[in-house]
């Protein structure tokens, strides 16, 4: 009868809701992904590799105690520890800004449509448009420095 009970129970939905990822969500859909490919790659190379991870509360990074910060803590994952708020020094930030620029004013009848133009423009991405925006690092990190935190602009980003 209990094991009764406990099936009818309400089940956690893990899918995120609008535009938010849940601790669950993230440490069991998205992590493990991650980590595996880590692991792959220390394997292959002999060297260990850092997680990069924007500020995103999901991510666990504000506490010691939730799933995705158990999850990196059991897999002995290197992070890269940065302000969570330095989209200014975060060279994905760019790669994201040129897709909501290519994306913007388009609209989708499915979200399969949605995620093959996304895909569609991720792959029209070079790593010559990333290293432009990577070669610019120190001398975004000068601005901001210059500018007191405030948020700043280029060209590039």
């Amino acid at each position: 009868r209990l094991k009764i009970w406990e099936d009818s129970k309400p089940k956690e939905d893990t899918t995120p809701k609008g535009n938010c990822m849940s601790h669950i969500f993230y440490a069991q859909k998205i992590l493990p992904e991650h980590i595996k490919q880590i692991k792959a790659l220390e394997e292959r190379h002999k060297r260990r590799y850092r997680l990069q991870e924007d500020g995103d509360p999901s991510h666990g990074n504000r506490s010691y105690d939730n799933p995705p910060a158990k999850l990196k803590r059991d897999a002995d994952l290197l992070i890269l520890v940065h302000p969570p708020q330095s989209p200014d020094l975060n060279p994905i930030e760019a790669i994201w800004g040129i897709m909501k620029k290519r994306l913007r004013g388009r609209t989708w009848s499915t979200v399969a449509n949605f995620k093959r133009d996304i895909q569609a423009e991720w792959d029209k991405i070079t790593i010559a448009q990333i290293r432009r925006r990577i070669r610019e690092i120190p001398q975004r990190c000068k601005m901001v420095q210059e500018s007191g935190g405030a948020r700043i602009r280029t060209s590039l980003w």
